[in-house]
Order: structure tokens, then C-alpha cells, then sequence
């Protein structure tokens, strides 16, 4: 029993789950066609920016990371110029908020180990030795056992972001919020959270049929 109820912990703590609620919302008073080329701006979080970029190219979109586009660009009119030389049609503006990866103990495992040694009364080391009285050499037994307690940890983290997209006309055409609850040692980590906000925005753009469904 004790061993099936460490499986289930030891289990828990690792496998854990990843809940991701989303909502999002489009401009009704705007036309809005399906994403040809975008640029992408994570303004306090380059690998959430990577991350929707990279995601972004595998659905047939033509993104690219602000930070590198905007590297030589010296104010926004310059910005709009080199996104009107490129094609480029929608802005998307991402700010995110992540929580460190927390750890608590929610239990332990023990091992009991036990050394055991013979050892003989007599100095006669022959275990078949009967003394000249008639007595057999009697030899001990001992034992000694000792306890390792190890303690087990669960890890939970939360995420939110928010998605903003433009269009060329200076337009706010859609909004989106992600919020993200993880638990486990698998599920809570910085990348695991970064995937987590980006299938969420890339879902939400799907819903609204901003990308393609693939």
C-alpha cells in the first residue's frame, strides 16, 4: 500500500498538468483578412517572441521578430516604411507576465537499509570448532538498520499574456488574453510556460480565422 501511495505522489509531482484559459475578441467595425506576413513584438519576453514567430512560420505565415526588424530603425514612421517595403500587413504586440517555478514538499519516501555481521565468541574461527568441554562454537548474529528519508517536491507556476494586433492602417483588430495554471515538475518550467502562452495565442488567431487551420 505504501508503495503504490509513493507511486501516485512521486507521479503527481512529476506529470502534473497544464490548464490554459483563453479568450479573444475582433473588431466588428473592421474588415479583417487572414494573416499573409506579420511582425512580432514580445516587449519584455524575447523567447515568448521567438517562440509565436517560429510558431507562426510552421503555419504558413510570413512573421518576423520585431527586435531584429527594428534593430537599425531609428522611430516608428521609419518602422512603418520598412513594413510597407516588406509587405508586411499586421502588427502584433504581445506583453506577457510569468511567475518563477515554485516547489513545495508535499511528502517523502524512506529506504531502510540493514547490515548485518557474524561474529564468533571464541577465538577459534573454525564454525565446526566444539570445544574440549564438548561445546559447540556458538556464533552471533547482529544487525544494524538505518532509515534515508527523502522528500518529494511539487512545482506550480502561472503565466498570463496579453496579444494585441494591428493592422497596417494603425487599426487595433484584435485582442487577446491567455492566463496559464501548471502544475508539475514537467508542466512548469520557463520553456514548457513560453509553449504554453504561444499555442494559446496561436489557438485564438486560429478561432478568429486570422491563420489558417492546419
Amino acid at each position: 500500500m505504501k508503495k503504490h501511495l509513493f507511486t501516485i505522489i512521486l507521479s503527481f509531482s512529476l506529470l502534473g498538468c497544464q490548464t490554459i484559459r483563453t479568450s479573444s475578441t475582433t473588431n466588428p467595425e473592421v474588415n479583417i483578412p487572414p494573416i499573409d506576413s506579420i511582425v512580432v513584438f514580445a516587449t519584455n519576453n524575447s523567447s515568448l517572441e521567438h517562440s509565436v514567430v517560429t510558431e507562426l512560420n510552421s503555419q504558413e505565415v510570413q512573421a518576423y521578430s520585431g527586435k531584429e526588424l527594428s534593430a537599425f530603425v531609428n522611430n516608428w514612421d521609419e518602422f512603418k516604411s520598412l513594413m510597407l517595403n516588406k509587405n508586411i500587413t499586421y502588427l502584433l504586440l504581445v506583453s506577457s507576465q510569468m511567475n518563477n517555478q515554485n516547489s513545495t514538499m508535499i511528502g517523502t519516501t524512506s529506504h531502510t537499509n540493514t547490515i548485518a555481521s557474524i561474529t564468533s565468541p571464541s577465538n577459534n574461527s573454525n564454525p565446526f570448532f566444539v570445544s574440549p568441554n564438548g561445546t559447540a562454537n556458538q556464533w552471533n548474529i547482529n544487525s544494524n538498520s538505518y532509515t534515508t528519508t527523502t522528500p518529494i517536491y511539487n512545482s506550480t507556476n502561472h503565466a498570463s499574456s496579453e496579444a494585441m494586433l494591428i493592422n497596417s492602417g494603425d487599426v487595433k483588430v484584435w485582442f487577446a488574453t491567455i492566463n496559464i495554471e501548471a502544475q508539475g515538475t514537467l508542466y512548469t518550467g520557463h520553456n514548457k510556460m513560453i509553449k504554453g502562452l504561444t499555442e494559446g495565442i496561436i489557438d485564438e488567431l486560429k478561432k478568429n480565422s486570422l491563420i489558417k487551420k492546419h
